[in-house]
């Protein structure tokens, strides 16, 4: 009797190691030899799977992000403060150090590949809009500013605090990140 496959689980099985390489080594570095080896088995299977290299990156890009949307929506519904629902998007903890030098990695690709850019700008929209949907579910009566600017500030603030703590890890350990997001909320009366 044939093994039955859950082809789903094998994708994501696959994409975890992509995102482990590149963590590791960076988009250069990856190989389909090193994926195959690492999910034991055969570069056919890879293939089978994905139809090229470019593809298999684009479904890891993608999983990244979903892993930490996933983790905000949780957040999001167990009611916990915005910081809270916040801190999945900075680096913190392995997943999220291994998901910006993921993210990092693809915005240098996004510079030279159509694909890659046009996945970028629809990512970065929905970082926004997942901003955006963490301050109106922590809205105070009366507050009636606009929340898309306030998100825009939030993001800005999170894309720099990540960028900064994947790069100088020593100076931006997850305390201080967590107390700079803090600063940053309390600064815009959140």
């Amino acid at each position: 009797m044939p093994k039955i496959v859950d082809h789903a689980l094998r994708r994501e099985t696959v994409a975890e190691i992509v995102m482990e390489l590149i963590a590791e080594v960076g988009l250069e570095g990856v190989n389909v030899r090193e994926i195959a080896r690492r999910a034991q088995c055969s570069t056919a299977i890879i293939s089978h799977y994905f139809a090229n290299k470019h593809d298999l990156m684009l479904f890891a890009y993608r999983r990244a992000l979903a892993d930490t949307i996933d983790d905000v929506e949780r957040r999001i519904a167990a009611d916990e403060p915005i910081r809270a629902c916040l801190e999945p998007m900075l680096p913190i903890g392995e997943g999220g150090v291994r998901g910006w030098k993921v993210w990092l990695s693809f915005w240098g690709k996004a510079l030279s590949d159509e694909e890659f850019r046009h996945e970028q700008e629809q990512r970065s929209r929905e970082a926004l809009a997942l901003v955006a949907r963490v301050l109106a579910c922590h809205r105070r009566p009366g507050d009636d500013r606009a929340t898309e600017p306030l998100a825009r500030l939030l993001l800005v603030t999170i894309v720099g605090l990540a960028t900064q703590a994947t790069y100088d890890p020593g100076r931006w350990p997850a305390a201080v990140q967590r107390a700079t997001l803090d600063e940053q909320i309390a600064a815009l009366g959140l």
